[in-house]
């Protein structure tokens, strides 16, 4: 298991973007967790909750205290998480992979209907555009072995191709995989996930799909891995 650090790395980055688009002192920091694993399953999702040991949100251009490591290798219930990711410790049990965590944006917002409609206003789709682009980076460095979006507005802004500040070119390859940088990408298939109504019955057909093409897109990963 290789860890990756984010505070280092994350923090100049999000004081500039953050500097950027708040023009008053003491917003609210940007959020992430302290580490992340490389070359390993990441789920996306689209931005971060406060967990149960984080009492007081943090103010300021850049986060002091990151929330602590999401660790695949223990249960759910060690990890005292928030439910949010109860989900992908029930994914892993079916993919026989561990994984790793990261969401798209920074912004704590605690209803995404708020995100949807600041990216309807120009400076704020930028800003979280600005955010996007930062992550894509980000995931390029860790260089996951399978990325899978677990949010339909996730998709839909990664997809997005009436902006200028990222550019998502991914494309099939040969065996059908979806690659960005060279990293698989799984998008139609796992943006259910971000519904709270994600192990539904109505959503049963959609879990097995997507679960498929996981193991599909493993076993190709796995096999060309030395």
């Amino acid at each position: 298991m290789e860890i990756f650090t984010l505070k280092e790395y994350l923090n100049p980055k999000l004081k500039k973007i953050w500097s950027n688009y708040y023009s008053y002192d003491n917003p609210i920091a940007p959020m992430f967790p302290e580490s992340v694993v490389k070359n390993e399953v990441l789920f996306l999702s689209l931005n971060p909750s406060l967990p149960p040991f984080v009492k007081d949100v943090e103010n300021g251009f850049t986060q002091s205290n990151p929330w602590r490591f999401l660790n695949s290798r223990i249960s759910y219930e060690e990890n005292e998480s928030v439910p949010h990711f109860k989900k992908f410790f029930k994914i892993q049990k079916e993919i026989s992979e561990n994984w790793t965590f990261l969401d798209l944006l920074y912004l704590r917002k605690s209803k995404q209907l708020d995100i949807e409609n600041s990216y309807k206003i120009e400076n704020d789709r930028n800003f979280i555009l600005e955010q996007v682009k930062l992550t894509l980076d980000l995931i390029t460095e860790i260089n996951p072995k399978l990325v899978i979006v677990a949010n339909s507005f996730t998709e839909k802004i990664i997809h997005d191709k009436n902006q200028t500040i990222f550019n998502f070119n991914a494309s099939l390859d040969n065996d059908f995989v979806y690659r960005y940088n060279n990293i698989p990408f799984i998008t139609r298939e796992s943006k259910f996930l971000g519904s709270r109504f994600w192990d539904s019955e109505k959503n049963k057909g959609r879990y097995e799909n997507m679960i498929n093409e996981v193991h599909r897109v493993l076993k190709i990963v796995n096999k060309k891995t030395p």
